[in-house]
Formats: structure tokens, C-alpha cells, sequence
């Protein structure tokens, strides 16, 4: 049989385990819940980068077709430039085959 002193110091380590377990809980409590919040930041942070993509996509795109607005009447007169010269080689070939 158990002494009176061994049953209270039983006791005592229950309740200081008991203890124990509560404030292990607590941590429990407080990590579960810091790392739901660090899972909806990541969450977040991934769909505004998506987002952001999206849109740096988009101005990419944008950008290109003003340079395009920007630089179509060059391109338009390079191309007429190169029409004439191909129209004056044509004349040229065929007023020299005339010619012989």
C-alpha cells in the first residue's frame, strides 16, 4: 500500500502534468492558428501575383501594338518605297527586252 506521502506527491506531478498538457494545448492552438493565417498570406500573395502577371501580360501586349500604331506608317512607306522599286526594276527589264 501506498503512503500518504507518495498518493500527494502522485498528485502533484498529475496536476503539474495536467498543467503541462493545457499550456501544451494552448501552443497547439496558437501554432494552428499562425499557420492558417501564414497558409491564407501565402494564398494571397500567390493570387496577386497571378493578378499582377495577368496584367504585366496584358501591358506587354499593349505596348507592342502602340509600337506597331507608332511605327505602321514607316513600315507602310518602306513597303510603298519597295513597291516602286520593284514597279521601276519591271519597267526597266521590260524596256530593255523591248529594246533588244
Amino acid at each position: 500500500m501506498q503512503s500518504l506521502q507518495e498518493i500527494g506527491d502522485l498528485k502533484r506531478q498529475l496536476d503539474e502534468k495536467t498543467s503541462e498538457v493545457g499550456v501544451l494545448k494552448e501552443q497547439n492552438t496558437v501554432y494552428a492558428s499562425d499557420f492558417q493565417l501564414e497558409r491564407q498570406d501565402r494564398e494571397r500573395s500567390q493570387s496577386r501575383l497571378i493578378e499582377l502577371e495577368e496584367q504585366l501580360a496584358a501591358s506587354t501586349r499593349r505596348i507592342v501594338e502602340l509600337e506597331d500604331e507608332k511605327y505602321a506608317p514607316a513600315r507602310v512607306h518602306e513597303v510603298r518605297k519597295s513597291i516602286v522599286f520593284c514597279f521601276d526594276c519591271i519597267l526597266f527589264a521590260d524596256n530593255f527586252l523591248n529594246a533588244t
